[in-house]
């Protein structure tokens, strides 16, 4: 698997495909862009800290490839097997009204 692919698995009933797709690079700027925008609304939250605060820090630590990033800690977490990824990752629920 190379860096513009990934692989996909198909589940029809109980039989599992792996099939590797082509991602392409406008798709990896935006995973990129939204992990980055993720992490620093997460910081920001309950912080005293403005948006744009958080997202400058956010930015820096993405770019020294501190731990501290929220982006480099989600792709520290997709190296790891599934057992794992299951206790250390737990996802942002945002609740909506509509």
């Amino acid at each position: 698997m190379t860096e513009t692919s990934k692989q996909l698995v198909l589940s029809i009933s109980s039989k599992h495909q792996t099939i590797t797709v082509d991602l392409s690079p406008l798709r990896r700027v935006n995973h990129a862009i939204y992990l980055l925008t993720t992490g620093a609304h997460q910081s920001a939250f309950w912080n005293i800290k403005i948006i744009s605060e958080c997202l400058a820090d956010e930015l820096m630590n993405a770019a020294k490839g501190s731990s501290n990033s929220s982006a480099i800690k989600k792709d520290e977490i997709e190296r790891l097997p599934m057992p794992i990824v299951k206790v250390l990752w737990k996802p942002m629920v945002l609740k909506t009204t509509i």
